[in-house]
This record gives structure tokens, C-alpha cells and sequence, in this order.
């Protein structure tokens, strides 16, 4: 029965150590939507879909242009 007690303690002593750890370490920082790249411009979720479309368009209505003048 000795032994059982000097292990309850023993894991009393570890969650307690650890338990304190975690109250005394600083919560990381809330992560930043808009990272803004070194000597870059911010960059929007919208922006690259907006840009990728606006090619497709541009493609299209050339390749119909072409098309068309022949």
C-alpha cells in the first residue's frame, strides 16, 4: 500500500510541475490574416482569384477576336 501512496504522490508532484509550466508560458499570438511580404503589397484571398479570372477573360475574348478576323 506504501508504494501505491509514493506513486499517487509522484504523479500528484508531475501534474502539479506541469500544471504550472503551462500556467506560467505565454500564449502564442492569434495568427495574422494579412501578412504583408518584405517590400511587398498585402495580399487578399480575392485578389489572386480576381487576377486569375481576369486572364481567363482576356484569353477568351482575344482568342474569340482572332477568330472572328479571320
Amino acid at each position: 500500500m506504501k508504494e501505491k501512496n509514493q506513486y499517487n504522490a509522484f504523479l500528484l508532484v508531475i501534474i502539479l510541475a506541469t500544471e504550472s509550466i503551462l500556467a506560467v508560458a505565454p500564449a502564442p499570438p492569434p495568427p495574422s490574416k494579412n501578412i504583408i511580404p518584405p517590400g511587398g503589397v498585402p495580399i487578399d484571398e480575392y485578389l489572386l482569384v480576381l487576377v486569375f479570372f481576369a486572364l481567363l477573360l482576356s484569353t477568351y475574348f482575344f482568342r474569340k477576336k482572332i477568330k472572328k478576323s479571320s
